[in-house]
């Protein structure tokens, strides 16, 4: 009977006990949207990409098109990832994610554009100059690509207001400006100091 009783008692204690795991799963990272820099021109030279969001950790990396980047977590809302010139070598989009290596889960998904180089962008040149002081029916306008010239005429016909805009810039060009000035008779007066215009890529 003494040996029964003892086993009666260590099968209650048994039945008795409750395993269980409180433990929160860990969140999946979050981007915001937000990179830095969000474009670059094709054939550009490998740059740092940062990525903002949430719930990053040391065991995150920013994968690129679906493959890890050298990565650094710099907190929990930022992470910067080593993108190389191949990367970049021809036009088109990327996409851009957060992967926790640890647990497998992703972020939402960022377009990052690769833009060919000279592609037409939204951008203008908008030139102002000061009235001629003597009598003149109007003023042509001249572009080149490098300092000092040559220059191509812009304007199909004579512009009779004291400013212009250049509509047909590229991106990530550099332009050369000179206005002229025509008298009465039609006479054309010498190149006025040059102006720089720097577009922005894209």
């Amino acid at each position: 009977m003494k040996k029964i009783w003892i086993c009666s008692l260590l099968l209650l204690s048994l039945a008795g006990c409750t395993l269980s795991n409180n433990q929160a799963p860990k969140p999946a990272p979050q981007l915001s949207g937000n990179l830095s820099p969000a474009s670059t021109v094709a054939g550009s030279a490998g740059f740092s990409l940062t990525v903002t969001g949430s719930n990053f950790s040391s065991t995150c990396a920013v994968l690129w098109n679906g493959s890890p980047r050298p990565t650094q977590i710099v907190s929990s809302t930022q992470a910067v990832a080593t993108i190389a010139p191949s990367d970049v070598a021809v036009a088109g989009t990327a996409t851009v994610n957060v992967i926790d290596t640890g647990t497998g889960l992703k972020s939402s998904t960022v377009t990052f554009v690769i833009s060919s180089v000279g592609l037409p962008a939204p951008h203008q040149v908008t030139l102002f100059w000061t009235a001629s002081s003597s009598p003149v029916i109007g003023y042509n306008v001249y572009r080149g690509v490098q300092a000092g010239g040559p220059y191509t005429l812009l304007n199909t016909g004579t512009v009779t207001a004291d400013t212009f805009a250049d509509a047909t810039v590229l991106s990530g060009q550099t332009y050369f400006y000179v206005v002229t000035a025509l008298s009465n008779s039609g006479v054309e007066s010498v190149f006025s100091n040059e102006a720089v215009g720097v577009i922005p890529t894209p």
